[in-house]
C-alpha cells in the first residue's frame, strides 16, 4: 500500500533531481534506517534480512523522503496535517465503538488483505476489549492517536469554536483509553507536558497538570469500585503486568 501511494511521488523527485541530502535531518534519518538495516541480518538467514531491510526502507525512508520534498511550504504541510487529523478523527469514534460493543469493526478486511504481524484476536484488558481499529494492532493504534492528538492542539489556535476543540479532544482521550496500550499512554502524557513546557506560564501550568494527575490516582485508590482503573495504569497497575517485563527484555 505504502508503495502504490508513494512510489509515483518518488519517481516525480527523481525526476526533477532534488537531492538526496539536502535538510540537515536527512544524515539522522538515513543514519536510523541503516543502523535498523545492519541490525535486521543478526541471528536470521540473509534472504530474511534482505526482506526486513527492504521493509524498513519502504517504511521509513520512502514516506520520509518523499513527505520532505514535496511539503515545501506552510500551506502544503496544514493540507497534510488536516487530512492525517480527519482520519484520525474516524479512527477514535470507530475505537470507542469497538470497546463498547466487544466488536472488532475490520477484523474480517485485515483478514482479507493478509495483514501478517498484527494481532487479529479479541485482546482483553481488565475484561475490556482492547480497540485497534483498522490497525488491528492496540498499541499501533494509541500511538496514531497520540500523533493527532498533538496535531489537534496544533491547530488549536485555528479552530475558532473552542467547544468543538473540547469536543475533539475528549474524543480523543477517550479512544485512546479504550486501546488501553500504556506506552501510548505515556507518549500522551509527555506530548501534553511538552506542550505546556512551549506555553506560557510553563512551570506553573505542568506544576497544576501534576499535581491534578496524582491527587486523581490518590482518590481513585481509595475507592475500592474504582480499583479497576488503577490496575491498568502504567508503573502502578498489576493488570498484563508480564507485559512490561517481557518488553522490558526485549
Amino acid at each position: 500500500m505504502i508503495l502504490l501511494l508513494l512510489l509515483p511521488s518518488y519517481l516525480y523527485i527523481l525526476q526533477k533531481k532534488m537531492l538526496y541530502i539536502s535538510l540537515p535531518s536527512d544524515k539522522y534519518v538515513y543514519g536510523y534506517v541503516a543502523l535498523l538495516c545492519l541490525l535486521a541480518f543478526r541471528d536470521t538467514s540473509f534472504t530474511n534480512g534482505l526482506r526486513i531491510s527492504f521493509t524498513v526502507v519502504v517504511d521509513i525512508f520512502l514516506p520520509y523522503f518523499v513527505i520532505s520534498r514535496l511539503l515545501t511550504s506552510q500551506k502544503q504541510l496544514h493540507l497534510a496535517f488536516t487530512a492525517l487529523l480527519l482520519t484520525s478523527i474516524i479512527l477514535a469514534f470507530a475505537s470507542i465503538f469497538e470497546a463498547v460493543k466487544h466488536w472488532h469493526l475490520y477484523s474480517a478486511i485485515l483478514k482479507e488483505v493478509g495483514n501478517i504481524g498484527v494481532s487479529l484476536g479479541y485482546l482483553d484488558r481488565a475484561d475490556t476489549l482492547r480497540a485497534g481499529a483498522v490497525f488491528g494492532s492496540p498499541i499501533a493504534l494509541g500511538y496514531m492517536l497520540v500523533i493527532a492528538s498533538g496535531l489537534l492542539i496544533y491547530f488549536k489556535p485555528y479552530v475558532r469554536n473552542k467547544y468543538l476543540f473540547y469536543f475533539l479532544f475528549i474524543i480523543m482521550v477517550t479512544a485512546l483509553i479504550s486501546s488501553l496500550s500504556r506506552g501510548p499512554w505515556i507518549g500522551f502524557a509527555v506530548l501534553v507536558l511538552a506542550f505546556l513546557w512551549t506555553g506560557k506560564h510553563s512551570i506553573r501550568n505542568i506544576f497544576t497538570v501534576l499535581s491534578s494527575g496524582v491527587a486523581f490516582i490518590l482518590i481513585i485508590s481509595q475507592i475500592p469500585q474504582l480499583d479497576r482503573i488503577t490496575q491498568l495504569l502504567p508503573f502502578l497497575g498489576t493488570s498484563a503486568s508480564e507485559t512490561v517485563k517481557l518488553q522490558s527484555n526485549a
